[in-house]
């Protein structure tokens, strides 16, 4: 088992910034990941198109290991944290310890943010975190995500109604934000 690794948005991003400069390409990437399920047991997949180029890729953290046994409820995922040079978009699973500490679960780079790329995201993660092959398919109990409609509808299709899909508080609050105020007629007259 790998050493356990304080996994933020930040180091994931960066993690996969530096993967991705120019003296890398997705072939190192790949064998990077390669590597940690070779040394580590990590999981990972990846899917590429008819020209062989990356589109979409799941890996999972060190920090997935003790809760991949222990379970969890509850899933925060994220794709608006940032885009990488080769203009995939990063997506973080996360969740909260039992101390109200954020854990990074795993990670995602899609092409697009279609229904498509995120129903195979969230398939990956449902396939990772299955604690018994024999099991019924395991599913979080509710998922935080922005507004985003692809991903509410893959969520969906994936987990179907033993899920509850949530926007989360920051998303609510910028919604609210953009939404038009309703004029107040009378006034001052």
């Amino acid at each position: 088992m790998p050493k356990p690794f304080p996994w933020t948005y930040h180091t994931v991003f960066n993690m996969v910034r530096n993967v991705g400069a120019k003296k890398y390409d997705a072939s190192n990437f790949l064998a990077w990941l390669d590597e940690r399920r070779e040394r580590f047991g990590l999981r990972y997949r990846f899917k590429t198109d008819e020209e062989n180029r990356l589109k979409r890729v799941y890996w999972e953290l060190e920090s997935a290991f003790p809760w991949r046994e222990r379970g969890f409820d509850l899933i925060y995922f994220d794709t608006t944290h940032g885009t990488t040079g080769y203009d995939m978009k990063l997506g973080c699973f996360t969740s909260v310890d039992g101390e109200g500490k954020t854990i990074v679960l795993a990670a995602s780079l899609v092409a697009n943010e279609d229904t498509p790329s995120f129903a195979w995201v969230f398939d990956e993660f449902t396939e990772n975190m299955q604690r018994d092959e024999d099991e019924e398919a395991w599913a979080p109990r509710a998922i935080f995500t922005d507004s985003d409609a692809a991903m509410a509808a893959a969520a969906a299709e994936v987990w179907g109604d033993r899920t509850v899909h949530l926007l989360c508080i920051f998303h609510l609050e910028l919604n609210g934000l953009a939404a038009p105020r309703p004029r107040r007629s009378g006034r001052g007259k």
